[in-house]
């Protein structure tokens, strides 16, 4: 697959292009972000398409500036969302840990607290 394959739509939202195309990566902590210097690789690639078949100047070059920048602005916006929701990921498993530590440490408590009383120590 090559980039004039795929729509500029497909490019940010069709996960088989996305890998395909290698626009995606992942980061540090596994999650799927934007790669912008291979983004930035292809828009440039469907621009000059563009340029080829149109012709550079006119009403277009606006428009396709516009489009490039509303590109960039999903890619940020989803790599911001991803990273958040990475983030908030670890933040929740943490939280559950330290819940379930303290629900053991009770549970523990209680069951040696019964073993006395059955014993008859402390009664």
């Amino acid at each position: 697959m090559v980039v004039a394959d795929v729509s500029v739509h497909q490019l940010l939202t069709n996960p088989a292009a996305m890998e395909q195309l290698g626009v995606t990566a992942r980061d540090a902590a596994g999650d799927v972000v934007f790669d912008f210097g291979v983004l930035q690789r292809l828009l440039q690639e469907r621009y000059e398409q563009y340029v080829a078949r149109a012709g550079q100047g006119g009403g277009g070059d606006e428009m396709v500036r516009r489009a490039v920048t509303s590109a960039f602005k999903y890619a940020q916006q989803c790599n911001a969302f991803s990273l958040l929701a990475g983030g908030w990921t670890g933040t929740v498993a943490g939280l559950l840990r330290h819940v379930n530590h303290v629900l053991l440490d009770i549970m523990r408590g209680h069951a040696l607290f019964m073993q006395g009383r059955l014993l008859g120590v402390g009664a």
